[in-house]
């Protein structure tokens, strides 16, 4: 039950995140100053998908990599 809800948790958490970026873009170009507005917007995004992803590469760091020939043991599912 407990990995279930883990495997789960973790797509509900990335779908959650999902409108964050489409409310960005609508909003915008309503406010004044819209361009210099979309380049932070753009540029913040950016940045922090390059931060998260970097997070995981740390954290992860090869776990169960495998040197025999075989798949690792997190790519079996």
């Amino acid at each position: 039950m407990g990995q279930a809800i883990g495997r789960v948790l973790s797509l509900g958490v990335g779908v959650s995140l999902i409108p964050i970026p489409i409310v960005g873009v609508v909003l915008t170009p309503a406010k004044p100053r819209a361009r210099a507005n979309e380049l932070a917007f753009l540029a913040g995004w950016v940045v922090g998908l390059a931060v998260a992803g970097t997070v995981v590469l740390l954290i992860s760091s090869g776990a169960d990599a495998s040197e025999s020939g075989a798949p690792a043991t997190g790519s079996t599912g």
